[in-house]
């Protein structure tokens, strides 16, 4: 697995790279993306529900940061997608009403989706891990299953080894084993 950068280890310089396999980072981001566009759905109709969408909107961007820093091997990509959080724009002199906060809080939500999209759109330029040595950890394969589970049986079905519909029947074999475990 690779060795993350801490913020005080910044004199080595490297090369910012994922540390999950790069369709597992886009899994992950997708799943925010998805939960960032339903906060824009949620109804806000009074301050109550103005504070609700706030405080939402709080924790998903730090659920944001946390999977980010959980992605790459350095806290870089998570610190520039925090950075400039927003806040909108209020006028000094009037409390800004009920729709102009809404839009200011949709505001800030729509920007960093803009943020985990290019970065989702960004994968492709960061390196994968590359530690292939060694033993894989329980960790890295359960964090990689689908991938792995996909791949073995693409290589199985190309090599003429099994039929699609043999791959389909040994996936639903394996699951209902690993079910009644």
């Amino acid at each position: 697995m690779e060795k993350r950068v801490s913020k005080e280890d910044k004199t080595s310089k490297r090369p910012v790279s994922l540390i999950v396999l790069r369709l597992e980072a886009k899994k992950k981001i997708q799943v925010q993306l998805d939960e960032g566009e339903r906060l824009l759905t949620l109804e806000v109709i009074s301050e109550e529900t103005l504070g609700d969408l706030k405080e939402k909107k709080k924790e998903w961007t730090e659920i944001n940061v946390k999977m980010l820093r959980g992605l790459f091997n350095s806290d870089e990509i998570a610190e520039k997608y925090s950075a400039s959080w927003g806040g909108g724009v209020v006028e000094h002199m009037r409390t800004p009403s009920l729709g102009q906060q809404v839009a200011s809080v949709h505001s800030d939500i729509k920007t960093e989706l803009t943020k985990l999209r290019s970065i989702s759109n960004h994968l492709e330029s960061f390196p994968e891990p590359n530690n292939l040595e060694g033993k894989v950890t329980f960790k890295e394969v359960y964090l990689n299953q689908d991938y792995l589970l996909q791949a073995v049986l693409n290589i199985l079905e190309k090599e003429g080894v099994l039929t699609k519909q043999q791959v389909f029947e040994e996936m639903g074999r394996i699951k209902k084993k690993t079910e009644s475990k």
